[in-house]
């Protein structure tokens, strides 16, 4: 009885209620729809017969059948165990509700309650149910018997012992810092004198600030092989431990710091002291002094991002110092950062010739005057320029492979100046929220398609001059041959006409259409006749677009984003 559904009630008294009459036909309809496994069929029978009986013991049964049935639903074991253990607060002299609940435990690999619960059951149940003391017993034992031999495995198995030292070099070597922090003793001794253990001090996933005992510990267990670290919520602001940190990790090549308050003058000692750091990410805040003061410091540093800079003084650079080998440079500034001379960045592309990605965002004003000229940078595949107040499209080396000059509200197009910069190698071309742009002033850009054969990547989202009512003008340029990411977010013109010129676009496997008219017909012309190969589609705030056109496009393998907004009511809807 304990394992599947019980047999229905053979008899039926005349004075039985017909209200409990007709939840025995609904429990013999619930165990007929257990025994097809139509299960969610059994679950709607069992649940309107308990609602109706008025027998204890009909209740009783029923909801054995009906735990029986939550087994068998996915998540549904909780359900049981709740049935279960009502079984037992009507009837705790019975076996029937420890057995069951004893089985769903084990289900849920709680072995320690189940045996909790047979063992609670055996002192409860009458002296003279000698079947029901048998059936528990004898499931005491198996569990019992079985939990014992799990335990004798765990404790006789250590990967540490049994395992090749190669083996285990493997594994360590891609287990995360975290998880290194809470292990046994003997794993501790053994990780304590393993080489690659504390060669990555990464402390990102800190919910509580780290003290300076805690990092002094771990730095003396590294030895000074610490080649990678991530400072994040440190309970120390001075510099003298900064410093210190620092000097123990001779071998130290890159390092992150993120949601600190290091004061700049440990900060700026950096790179002077840890010679080998070839990486520096700065999350925390800091003045524009200090990302110079380190580029001219730092001979060996290949990359550099500083992402809260601060212009609190004016910053010079020292113009007898030589050409760094920096490589990879990101400068994002605060909101609000006071206003710099031109003269300052001119002066730092000088000596920045070896670099290959540039990153310049939220630049203050008067840094970019006017139209930047990047084409010293020979070397130069990457610049993103965000948030700039610079009027005039920049002069760029032909070598980029991509750039992006979204967000720059006041930039404007010379056409002669856009000509002498040709990207013949550009992959990647971002232009998003920019209101004077045109396709022809784009087309000109990208360069025509006898130059260009690599552009994978195109977003042209927020650009209202720019014509998408038809993109013919992108698909005959032959600009569109090789391309697989395509954004067109936030221009009104573009709706369910375009939907099968798309079509054209054979290896295209992203479109960003979010914030257009793009209806539920446009997303199945769109799959219908367009690339085979698309994988994800933008469709925020597309309101003319239905669920069912979602849910077809999901059919096809499609990962879709449809988030609309909060309309009255507060009701926020996503798909």
């Amino acid at each position: 009885m304990s394992e599947g559904i019980a047999k229905p009630l053979k008899r039926i008294r005349a004075s039985m209620s017909s209200s409990d009459k007709s939840a025995l036909q609904l429990q013999s309809a619930g165990q007929e729809a257990y025994r097809l496994q139509d299960y969610r069929a059994a679950l709607s029978y069992l649940s309107e017969a308990l609602a109706i009986t008025t027998s204890p013991n009909i209740l009783i049964n029923v909801l054995d059948n009906r735990a029986a049935v939550y087994e068998k639903l996915d998540k549904g074991y909780n359900l049981a165990l709740r049935d279960a253990r009502k079984i037992i607060s009507l009837q705790n002299a019975s076996a029937k509700g420890y057995l069951r609940a004893g089985k769903i435990l084990q289900l849920m690999g709680r072995h320690d309650l189940a045996l909790d619960n047979y063992s609670y059951g055996l002192k409860q149940i009458r002296p003279d149910d000698v079947n029901g003391k048998r059936l528990l017993d004898g499931m005491y034992q198996k569990v019992n018997e079985w939990s014992s031999l799990v335990s004798q495995r765990s404790r006789k198995i250590d990967p540490l012992e049994k395992l090749p030292y190669e083996l285990v070099d493997m594994i360590f070597k891609y287990v995360p810092f975290r998880l290194l922090q809470r292990v046994n003793r003997s794993w501790r001794q053994f990780l304590t004198s393993y080489h690659r253990t504390y060669t990555a001090l990464d402390f990102s996933a800190a919910t509580k600030p780290v003290s300076k005992h805690t990092i002094k510990t771990y730095l003396k267990r590294s030895r000074g092989l610490v080649k990678f670290l991530f400072l994040r919520k440190m309970a120390f602001s001075d510099s003298e431990t900064l410093v210190y940190i620092i000097s123990r990790c001779k071998m130290l090549e890159d390092m992150v710091i993120s949601n600190c308050h290091f004061l700049s003058s440990g900060i700026v000692q950096l790179p002077k002291i840890a010679k080998n750091l070839k990486n520096l990410d700065l999350g925390c805040a800091a003045d524009m002094g200090v990302a110079i003061n380190i580029l001219q410091n730092a001979q060996s540093l290949e990359g550099l991002q500083c992402h809260n800079l601060e212009i609190t003084q004016r910053s010079y650079v020292n113009e007898k110092l030589e050409a760094v080998n920096l490589k990879r440079l990101k400068l994002a500034w605060t909101v609000g950062s006071s206003s710099v001379h031109f003269s300052l960045f001119t002066t730092l592309l000088d000596f920045l010739l070896q670099l290959e990605e540039l990153e310049l965002i939220k630049v203050p004003d008067g840094l970019l005057h006017g139209a930047e000229d990047f084409t010293s940078l020979t070397k130069l595949q990457k610049l993103v320029l965000r948030e700039t107040t610079m009027n005039q499209y920049p002069a760029l080396p032909s070598c980029l492979i991509h750039l992006d000059i979204s967000n720059n509200s006041q930039m404007r197009f010379d056409r002669s100046r856009v000509l002498q910069s040709p990207l013949d190698q550009l992959e990647v071309f971002g232009i998003e929220s920019n209101p004077w742009i045109t396709e022809v002033e784009l087309i000109d850009i990208i360069g025509p398609s006898s130059r260009t054969k690599s552009l994978i990547t195109l977003k042209f989202g927020m650009c209202p001059r720019i014509d998408t009512t038809s993109l013919s003008w992108l698909t005959e340029s032959g600009l569109a041959d090789c391309l697989l990411n395509l954004s067109v977010h936030g221009n009104s013109s573009f709706g369910d006409e375009i939907s099968k010129e798309l079509g054209a676009l054979h290896r295209l496997e992203s479109l960003d259409a979010s914030y257009t008219k793009l209806s539920g017909i446009g997303v199945i012309n769109l799959i219908c006749q367009g690339s085979s190969n698309l994988v994800w589609l933008g469709l925020d705030m597309c309101e003319n677009v239905g669920k069912d056109a979602v849910e077809y496009a999901r059919t096809k393998g499609i990962n879709i984003s449809h988030k609309l907004g909060v309309f009255k009511g507060g009701k926020k809807v996503r798909y």
